[in-house]
């Protein structure tokens, strides 16, 4: 397996990408990575990472697709983002090798510690014997657009806040009663932990049982990968 440049670009807007063809390969649990050039995070106040994703899963056949910074070309590996099987999907089920349409992209997007310095951003396809993953659009921003404008629409009530075993989410706006937002975690290093989980109506309790003491991000995401807002969680 190996990440190669096809002619499936993201949302139909180039004819340029990379892909893994894990589609008919038995290799499973084979991983493979892609690096970025080399890229200075301290000269960034609030770094951002976004990129276009499409991939199609096949019945008990999970690939993953994971994201990392690294300052010393993949031996250490900071993970930021992880997403597997249905949660990476954005072609539903696909028995035949997979080649996304205009319409079958998303775009994921996740913070980078400034404090990092000198890294690159590393993809990591790990095979599940499922179907092709896609990659496109990979930029990195000084600030995330969009979650001031788009954040407006949304009231987000965390409690208890600083929390201990647990904490329970309230947001009300558009989307929050079709199953179309996402709450995740993030400690200090951009590292999530705690799994994507989406809103239901009323409250949703995250718990916290496992998670070191300290200071959180969440984000509010929408199913379609765009973060609208982020606070803060002290956990005790």
């Amino acid at each position: 397996i190996t990440w190669e440049e096809t002619t499936a670009g993201g949302f139909g807007n180039s004819a340029h990408s990379t892909s893994v063809h894990n589609f008919g390969n038995s290799l499973n649990g084979k991983k493979d990575w892609l690096f970025t050039p080399q890229i200075d995070l301290s000269q960034l106040a609030n770094p951002y990472l976004k990129f276009d994703v499409a991939y199609a899963r096949l019945p008990n056949r999970p690939d993953s697709l994971a994201v990392f910074y690294t300052s010393d070309c993949g031996v250490t590996k900071n993970y930021i983002y992880k997403k597997t099987g249905l949660a990476l999907a954005t072609g539903g089920i696909i028995v035949s090798n997979f080649i996304p349409t205009a319409l079958q992209w998303r775009t994921d997007s996740v913070l980078l510690p400034s404090s990092a310095g000198n890294v690159q951003i590393g993809f990591e396809n790990t095979n599940g014997y499922g179907n092709n993953l896609y990659i496109d659009n990979v930029n990195i921003y000084n600030s995330v657009v969009g979650i001031n404008e788009l954040g407006n629409n949304y009231e987000v009530i965390v409690a208890p806040n600083p929390a201990t075993d647990h904490v329970k989410f309230n947001v009300k706006g558009a989307g929050t009663k079709n199953g179309q937002l996402f709450i995740e975690i993030y400690n200090c290093n951009s590292q999530q932990i705690a799994v994507e989980q989406k809103l239901n109506d009323g409250d949703t309790d995250i718990s916290l049982e496992k998670v070191t003491p300290g200071l959180y991000i969440y984000h509010l995401v929408t199913n379609d990968g765009l973060v609208v807002k982020a606070g803060k969680i002290i956990h005790l």
